[in-house]
């Protein structure tokens, strides 16, 4: 069994290592990244059934085994990658929103926290796919994990739904800002 555990770890590593569109250096951080992970990412796909532990909280059950409504508070927990706490980070959300959503809404606004540091909010006012960005100081991820929160100031209701609904999540990431 140990064997089979070396051998599977071999692959995992080797298949990092041929990720295209990486520098080998890169290619190496990321393997380095994922073995000391211990089970959190630093990436969260909310399709993926690893990733549920991650989810805290207001998330709605997964649909077209692709994606999730949010709720108007939805919280994240992620491994901070290595060089975050000395470079400080980038914060990613990947969203939609419907155009049922903008009918009652017209606009609406998006804030994000890291580790209760308070981000750049984000204005909501047209349908699609969009992506909360922003940078996070190295202060705010001093440790291994850190706590990542989002709030909308609306939500609505779909007919014949009593969910309440905010935007459609695909994916939530951490990332280390890159060496100078």
């Amino acid at each position: 069994m140990r064997r089979l555990n070396c051998i599977l770890a071999a692959l995992a590593a080797a298949a990092l290592l041929l990720t295209p569109g990486c520098t080998k250096k890169e290619r190496a951080k990321r393997v380095i990244e994922e073995e000391a992970g211990g089970g959190m990412a630093s990436s969260v796909h909310v399709a993926d059934p690893r990733a549920q532990s991650q989810l805290a909280r207001g998330f709605h059950t997964l649909e077209q085994n692709a994606w999730r409504w949010t709720m108007a508070k939805f919280t994240v927990q992620v491994r901070v990658p290595l060089g975050a706490a000395q470079r400080g980070g980038v914060l990613r959300l990947k969203y939609t929103v419907p155009e049922v959503v903008l009918k009652q809404w017209t606009s609406a606004t998006l804030t994000a926290s890291v580790n209760n540091t308070a981000l750049k909010p984000q204005k909501i006012d047209r349908v699609g796919d969009h992506v909360y960005q922003e940078d996070i100081p190295a202060a705010a991820i001093p440790g291994e994990t850190a706590t990542v929160e989002f709030a909308l100031d609306k939500t609505f209701k779909a007919d014949g739904d009593q969910r309440e609904l905010g935007v459609i999540a695909t994916a939530i990431a951490v990332e280390a800002k890159p060496a100078q």
